[in-house]
């Protein structure tokens, strides 16, 4: 997770670690929900990225 920048990695760990709903997401962070699901999204290329390179 070091691999990505802070703002994608919170927003991963929100998603896939805390739980949070992409809704949740978006009221918490007082972002459109499309912005939220893209910087997820995001963030899981940068990370599949980084595995395909140490495997």
């Amino acid at each position: 997770l070091d691999q990505i920048p802070p703002a994608l990695r919170e927003l991963f760990v929100w998603r896939h670690i805390n739980e949070f709903s992409y809704e949740e997401i978006a009221e918490i962070k007082d972002l459109p929900l499309g912005t939220i699901k893209n910087r997820v999204y995001q963030a899981k290329e940068l990370i599949r990225r980084h595995m395909e390179k140490i495997t």
